[in-house]
């Protein structure tokens, strides 16, 4: 009964994807964080992880042969868990100083643009030249809570004035429905999320896209320098590399606008 409850526990904390091991693992598992963020990662109805970035990665680790476990995190909880290697990597990491200090950076899978929504009609109420501009408009801003949104970003957090505007958690699509309901005035994303979350939830029309560009920004997954041996990461990397050459990378994101311009060459 004990042995079942374990198991129990296990199953609910961890999504896993298992594949035989092969001689070029040089760990007995892989673990991979991953923060719901659709089309790029979520589950399905059937509880199943899913998703653009969940299948190029499987399809890493299958070319490698190597076992992996997918657990879900929040973003913020994630990179703790990377830096302490007690999670061996995550995906959707923008490339930042302070994170290369306990984490080795794969090439750049895919590209991301990172826009504010607002409701439908209100663009020109929000017109701004920098985010610094939200301040005297007064734009309640919602975001992920420890995600990095680019130098202007950081920059214009760190004043008072415009921090104060801004309201961090962990549930996209809860940030949407505060917009929409009023409760909300921004809300700070990857473009290619706020198309999905609009078709998913039929809210065409409703909602529509500040001009000004947050930040634009090439994506990659991050291994923990405290797990990952420098060697293993190498052959991760390289495997990377090779899924991006393949007709299923183009599959995936193509139709997003979103593949990374060294596999358009």
């Amino acid at each position: 009964m004990v042995r079942c409850l374990i198991l129990w526990g296990w199953s609910l904390l961890f999504s896993g994807v298992q594949m035989a091991r092969g001689d070029q693992c040089l760990k007995p598992n892989y673990m991979m964080a991953w923060t719901e963020l659709p089309p790029y990662m979520m589950k399905n109805p059937q509880g199943k992880v899913v998703g653009l970035d969940i299948r190029f990665i499987k399809a890493v680790f299958k070319q490698l042969n190597c076992p992996l476990t997918l657990v879900q995190l929040p973003w913020k909880r994630s990179l703790y868990e990377v830096q302490k290697g007690r999670v061996d990597f995550l995906g959707l990491a923008s490339r930042v100083a302070e994170r290369e200090q306990f984490a080795y950076y794969s090439t750049a899978y895919r590209l991301e643009q990172i826009r504010i929504a607002v409701r439908r009609g209100e663009v020109k109420r929000w017109e701004i030249a920098k985010l610094e501009d939200l301040i005297g408009l007064n734009m309640r801003l919602n975001v992920q809570l420890g995600a990095w949104y680019g130098p202007a970003y950081a920059k214009a957090i760190q004043q008072k004035k415009f921090k104060a505007l801004v309201y961090a958690d962990i549930d996209n699509d809860k940030q949407m429905f505060r917009l929409l309901n009023n409760r909300a005035d921004g809300v700070v994303q990857d473009v290619v999320y706020f198309d999905y979350f609009t078709t998913i939830h039929d809210k065409k029309g409703q909602v529509e896209l500040l001009p000004f560009v947050v930040h634009n920004n090439p994506v990659h997954f991050i291994f923990s320098k405290a797990s990952i041996a420098q060697a293993d990461f190498t052959k991760i990397n390289g495997a990377i590399k090779k899924v991006k050459r393949t007709p299923l990378y183009q599959q995936l994101y193509k139709k997003s606008g979103v593949v990374d311009i060294e596999a358009k060459q």
